[in-house]
């Protein structure tokens, strides 16, 4: 036997030297790592079980917004909603709504809704949001003197330039522009001074962008 193991290792060897070195074998495949976010404000490290496509990162014990070393603070995990989100996204639990990563100041969270708009029947994010005492431009906090019960926004994704308007107010949304580097999440809503906000309506035709019965505008501006 020992004779025959011998014979066998010899062709073993000539083939190989034939042919080449016997193949390497395959490599291990390493066990994916958790992914794992630690922060000064949670006392354990919290492994991330789900990412919504509102950039919201849900963990075992806590929720981030984009970067995973802040937390949102006092976040109740068990009843947070993502509504969904562009540039501006918002959030609300049982006791507080968020605008990004922040708590969204004065927001009565039983109430709080993100406006949404619709276009052939897809859902965007407007940017703004409201509830049953305000309405909310980003991240920038309340529009005063807008009324939430007949706010409405006249153009496709405002938050890149548009209008909005309740039963007594036009504004103007403007983008964030050079304030990206400081405050990514908000945009402003300018008061459009004279507007007549029950004719008033986006028109770009010509050389404005809105018009009533009485003036045409040029991001807020009167024109003629």
């Amino acid at each position: 036997m020992t004779t025959i193991a011998n014979i066998f290792a010899a062709i073993g060897i000539f083939f190989g030297s034939l042919f080449g070195s016997s193949p390497s074998p395959v490599a291990e495949v390493p066990t994916p790592t958790p992914i794992v976010a630690s922060s000064s404000n949670t006392s354990v490290a919290d492994s991330i079980t789900k990412t919504v496509p509102q950039g919201y990162h849900i963990g075992t014990s806590t929720i981030w917004f984009l970067d995973r070393d802040k937390p949102l603070p006092g976040v109740d995990l068990s009843t947070f909603t993502a509504f969904p989100g562009g540039q501006v996204q918002f959030g609300v639990d049982t006791t507080q709504a968020y605008c990004g990563g922040s708590v969204v100041a004065g927001a009565d969270p039983a109430t709080f809704v993100a406006i949404i708009g619709v276009e052939d029947h897809t859902a965007y994010a407007t940017g703004y949001a409201k509830d049953k005492n305000h309405v909310y431009a980003g991240c920038d906090g309340i529009i005063p003197s807008a009324d939430p019960a007949t706010f409405v926004v006249l153009d496709n994704y405002v938050q890149d330039g548009g209008y909005v308007k309740d039963a007594t107010h036009v504004w103007f949304s403007r983008a964030p522009g050079a304030s990206m580097a400081t405050d990514p999440w908000g945009f402003s809503a300018d008061l459009v001074v004279g507007a007549d906000p029950a004719t008033f309506e986006s028109d770009f035709t010509g050389s404005h962008d809105g018009i009533d019965k009485n003036h045409s505008y040029l991001e807020g501006k009167t024109v003629q």
